[in-house]
């Protein structure tokens, strides 16, 4: 079935992203890390999160009626 070669085809290239991102790692030297680690490629959740507060921010310079009503649907969800 297309399904199940679909999902042995996404879960193998999980696996080898995996193993690369991981010898890649591996090969980096620990003096080159930065001091501190950014959110934005630590977490999805939390870059999205910052991306969203500066782009309320941009929003509430030019139209702060509607940062409101984008902070209280994003809680919702």
């Amino acid at each position: 079935r297309f399904t199940t070669w679909l999902h042995a085809v996404a879960s193998n290239s999980a696996r080898s992203t995996y193993r690369s991102l991981k010898r890649r790692a591996a090969e980096r030297p620990t003096d080159e890390l930065p001091p501190y680690a950014d959110p934005r490629t630590t977490s999805v959740i939390a870059g999205s999160r910052l991306d969203l507060l500066e782009a309320l921010e941009t929003v509430g310079a030019t139209h702060p009626e509607l940062v409101e009503p984008l902070v209280l649907r994003d809680v919702q969800e």
